[in-house]
Protein backbone atom coordinates (compact mmCIF):
# COMPACT_ATOMS: atom_id res chain seq x y z
CA UNK A 1 0.00 0.00 0.00
CA UNK A 2 2.78 2.44 0.86
CA UNK A 3 4.18 2.10 -2.68
CA UNK A 4 1.16 3.95 -4.06
CA UNK A 5 2.16 7.43 -2.87
CA UNK A 6 5.95 7.25 -2.87
CA UNK A 7 8.38 8.85 -5.28
CA UNK A 8 10.97 6.33 -4.15
CA UNK A 9 12.83 8.76 -1.86
CA UNK A 10 11.29 7.45 1.36
CA UNK A 11 12.21 4.19 3.03
CA UNK A 12 9.58 1.46 3.45
CA UNK A 13 9.89 1.70 7.24
CA UNK A 14 9.25 5.46 7.16
CA UNK A 15 6.28 5.03 4.82
CA UNK A 16 4.82 2.32 7.03
CA UNK A 17 5.09 4.49 10.14
CA UNK A 18 3.67 7.47 8.28
CA UNK A 19 0.65 5.45 7.16
CA UNK A 20 0.08 4.14 10.68
CA UNK A 21 0.06 7.74 11.95
CA UNK A 22 -2.25 8.88 9.14
CA UNK A 23 -4.60 5.95 9.70
CA UNK A 24 -4.72 6.53 13.45
CA UNK A 25 -5.33 10.27 13.06
CA UNK A 26 -8.05 9.71 10.45
CA UNK A 27 -9.90 7.21 12.62
CA UNK A 28 -9.48 9.35 15.76
CA UNK A 29 -10.58 12.54 13.97
CA UNK A 30 -13.62 10.78 12.59
CA UNK A 31 -14.61 9.47 16.01
CA UNK A 32 -14.23 12.94 17.60
CA UNK A 33 -16.11 14.61 14.74
CA UNK A 34 -19.15 12.38 15.22
CA UNK A 35 -19.89 14.26 18.42
CA UNK A 36 -19.45 17.72 16.87
CA UNK A 37 -20.87 17.37 13.35
CA UNK A 38 -24.56 17.46 12.45
CA UNK A 39 -26.37 14.15 12.48
CA UNK A 40 -26.16 12.47 9.08
CA UNK A 41 -22.84 14.05 8.10
CA UNK A 42 -20.91 11.37 6.18
CA UNK A 43 -17.41 12.86 6.57
CA UNK A 44 -16.68 11.56 10.11
CA UNK A 45 -17.72 8.05 9.09
CA UNK A 46 -15.62 8.28 5.94
CA UNK A 47 -12.60 9.24 8.06
CA UNK A 48 -13.18 6.32 10.40
CA UNK A 49 -13.50 3.86 7.51
CA UNK A 50 -10.40 5.25 5.79
CA UNK A 51 -8.34 5.17 8.99
CA UNK A 52 -9.47 1.66 9.87
CA UNK A 53 -8.71 0.45 6.34
CA UNK A 54 -5.17 1.86 6.42
CA UNK A 55 -4.47 0.29 9.82
CA UNK A 56 -5.92 -3.03 8.68
CA UNK A 57 -3.60 -3.08 5.67
CA UNK A 58 -0.61 -2.27 7.90
CA UNK A 59 -1.53 -5.13 10.24
CA UNK A 60 -1.87 -7.44 7.23
CA UNK A 61 1.54 -6.35 5.93
CA UNK A 62 3.10 -7.43 9.22
CA UNK A 63 1.82 -10.97 8.63
CA UNK A 64 4.39 -11.39 5.84
CA UNK A 65 6.81 -13.19 8.12
CA UNK A 66 7.76 -16.83 8.61
CA UNK A 67 8.62 -16.42 12.30
CA UNK A 68 5.26 -17.69 13.59
CA UNK A 69 5.46 -20.73 11.32
CA UNK A 70 8.91 -21.58 12.67
CA UNK A 71 7.75 -21.47 16.30
CA UNK A 72 7.92 -24.91 17.89
CA UNK A 73 4.58 -26.65 17.60
CA UNK A 74 3.00 -23.89 15.53
CA UNK A 75 2.60 -26.21 12.53
CA UNK A 76 2.88 -30.03 12.49
CA UNK A 77 6.20 -31.18 11.02
CA UNK A 78 4.38 -33.01 8.24
CA UNK A 79 2.76 -29.76 7.08
CA UNK A 80 5.48 -27.24 7.93
CA UNK A 81 7.21 -27.13 4.55
CA UNK A 82 3.90 -26.60 2.76
CA UNK A 83 2.98 -23.80 5.16
CA UNK A 84 6.39 -22.16 4.64
CA UNK A 85 6.06 -22.43 0.85
CA UNK A 86 2.59 -20.87 0.96
CA UNK A 87 3.89 -17.99 3.09
CA UNK A 88 6.86 -17.59 0.76
CA UNK A 89 4.45 -17.31 -2.18
CA UNK A 90 2.50 -14.60 -0.33
CA UNK A 91 5.69 -12.59 0.19
CA UNK A 92 6.71 -13.04 -3.47
CA UNK A 93 3.26 -11.83 -4.54
CA UNK A 94 3.68 -8.73 -2.36
CA UNK A 95 7.11 -8.12 -3.90
CA UNK A 96 5.59 -8.45 -7.37
CA UNK A 97 2.96 -5.80 -6.63
CA UNK A 98 5.58 -3.43 -5.16
CA UNK A 99 7.88 -3.90 -8.16
CA UNK A 100 4.97 -3.21 -10.52
CA UNK A 101 4.29 0.10 -8.77
CA UNK A 102 7.97 1.04 -8.79
CA UNK A 103 8.39 0.10 -12.46
CA UNK A 104 5.49 2.29 -13.56
CA UNK A 105 7.06 5.37 -11.93
CA UNK A 106 10.59 5.06 -13.33
CA UNK A 107 11.23 6.94 -16.56
CA UNK A 108 14.87 6.08 -17.21
CA UNK A 109 14.73 3.25 -19.82
CA UNK A 110 17.73 1.33 -18.48
CA UNK A 111 16.66 1.48 -14.83
CA UNK A 112 13.11 0.59 -15.84
CA UNK A 113 14.48 -2.53 -17.54
CA UNK A 114 16.24 -3.55 -14.33
CA UNK A 115 13.02 -3.28 -12.33
CA UNK A 116 11.18 -5.11 -15.12
CA UNK A 117 13.68 -7.97 -14.98
CA UNK A 118 13.21 -8.22 -11.20
CA UNK A 119 9.46 -8.30 -11.79
CA UNK A 120 9.86 -11.19 -14.26
CA UNK A 121 12.14 -13.04 -11.83
CA UNK A 122 9.49 -12.71 -9.13
CA UNK A 123 6.86 -14.11 -11.48
CA UNK A 124 9.23 -17.00 -12.23
CA UNK A 125 9.73 -17.66 -8.52
CA UNK A 126 5.96 -17.76 -8.03
CA UNK A 127 5.62 -20.33 -10.82
CA UNK A 128 8.39 -22.47 -9.31
CA UNK A 129 6.78 -22.34 -5.87
CA UNK A 130 3.41 -23.21 -7.38
CA UNK A 131 4.94 -26.19 -9.20
CA UNK A 132 6.61 -27.43 -6.00
CA UNK A 133 3.39 -27.13 -4.00
CA UNK A 134 1.36 -28.80 -6.76
CA UNK A 135 3.84 -31.69 -6.86
CA UNK A 136 3.69 -32.04 -3.06
CA UNK A 137 -0.12 -32.11 -3.11
CA UNK A 138 -0.85 -34.09 -6.26
CA UNK A 139 2.43 -35.64 -7.45
CA UNK A 140 2.66 -39.35 -8.05
CA UNK A 141 5.55 -41.62 -7.07
CA UNK A 142 9.08 -40.28 -7.46
CA UNK A 143 10.72 -40.97 -10.86
CA UNK A 144 12.71 -44.19 -10.97
CA UNK A 145 16.47 -44.21 -11.47
CA UNK A 146 15.88 -45.51 -14.99
CA UNK A 147 13.56 -42.59 -15.81
CA UNK A 148 16.12 -40.11 -14.49
CA UNK A 149 18.80 -41.85 -16.52
CA UNK A 150 16.87 -41.52 -19.76
CA UNK A 151 15.94 -37.86 -19.16
CA UNK A 152 19.52 -36.83 -18.34
CA UNK A 153 20.94 -38.83 -21.26
CA UNK A 154 18.55 -37.04 -23.62
CA UNK A 155 19.51 -33.58 -22.26
CA UNK A 156 23.26 -34.20 -21.85
CA UNK A 157 24.43 -32.88 -25.24
CA UNK A 158 22.28 -29.76 -25.07
CA UNK A 159 23.56 -29.00 -21.58
CA UNK A 160 27.19 -29.43 -22.66
CA UNK A 161 26.66 -27.10 -25.63
CA UNK A 162 25.05 -24.44 -23.46
CA UNK A 163 27.82 -24.63 -20.86
CA UNK A 164 30.27 -23.90 -23.68
CA UNK A 165 28.16 -20.89 -24.77
CA UNK A 166 27.79 -19.60 -21.20
CA UNK A 167 31.57 -19.63 -20.69
CA UNK A 168 32.04 -17.39 -23.73
CA UNK A 169 29.17 -15.10 -22.72
CA UNK A 170 30.74 -14.62 -19.28
CA UNK A 171 34.12 -13.79 -20.85
CA UNK A 172 32.51 -11.32 -23.31
CA UNK A 173 30.64 -9.55 -20.52
CA UNK A 174 33.76 -9.24 -18.37
CA UNK A 175 35.59 -7.60 -21.29
CA UNK A 176 32.66 -5.24 -22.00
CA UNK A 177 32.40 -4.17 -18.35
CA UNK A 178 36.10 -3.34 -18.37
CA UNK A 179 35.65 -1.19 -21.49
CA UNK A 180 32.51 0.67 -20.35
CA UNK A 181 32.83 4.16 -18.86
CA UNK A 182 29.21 4.81 -17.90
CA UNK A 183 28.27 3.60 -14.38
CA UNK A 184 24.75 2.78 -15.62
CA UNK A 185 26.10 0.69 -18.50
CA UNK A 186 28.48 -1.09 -16.12
CA UNK A 187 25.60 -1.80 -13.74
CA UNK A 188 23.40 -3.24 -16.50
CA UNK A 189 26.18 -5.39 -17.94
CA UNK A 190 27.09 -6.55 -14.42
CA UNK A 191 23.50 -7.64 -13.87
CA UNK A 192 23.61 -9.71 -17.07
CA UNK A 193 26.96 -11.14 -15.97
CA UNK A 194 25.61 -12.24 -12.58
CA UNK A 195 22.61 -13.88 -14.24
CA UNK A 196 24.83 -15.68 -16.76
CA UNK A 197 27.03 -16.93 -13.92
CA UNK A 198 23.89 -18.19 -12.19
CA UNK A 199 22.78 -19.98 -15.38
CA UNK A 200 26.25 -21.49 -15.72
CA UNK A 201 26.24 -22.74 -12.12
CA UNK A 202 22.80 -24.35 -12.56
CA UNK A 203 23.83 -26.08 -15.78
CA UNK A 204 26.99 -27.41 -14.13
CA UNK A 205 24.92 -28.84 -11.27
CA UNK A 206 22.58 -30.55 -13.73
CA UNK A 207 25.54 -31.81 -15.77
CA UNK A 208 27.29 -33.20 -12.67
CA UNK A 209 24.04 -34.80 -11.58
CA UNK A 210 23.84 -36.41 -14.98
CA UNK A 211 27.41 -37.73 -14.67
CA UNK A 212 26.37 -39.52 -11.50
CA UNK A 213 23.75 -41.41 -13.49
CA UNK A 214 25.55 -41.85 -16.81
Amino acid sequence: MYTLFSSGKLSCVFKERLLIIVGSLAAFSGAISIYSQPVGDILPWALIVMGASILAVMVYDRTHSMDTLLAQGAVPDSKRLMALLEKHAEIEEKAKVMLMGRRDRIRHPALRLIIQSLFYDTEKHLKILDAIMHEMKHGGPAPTREANFEALKEAKQGIEDHIWIEQRLIHALEVEIGEADSPVVKMLLSQILEEEKGHHAILLKVFNLGKAYL
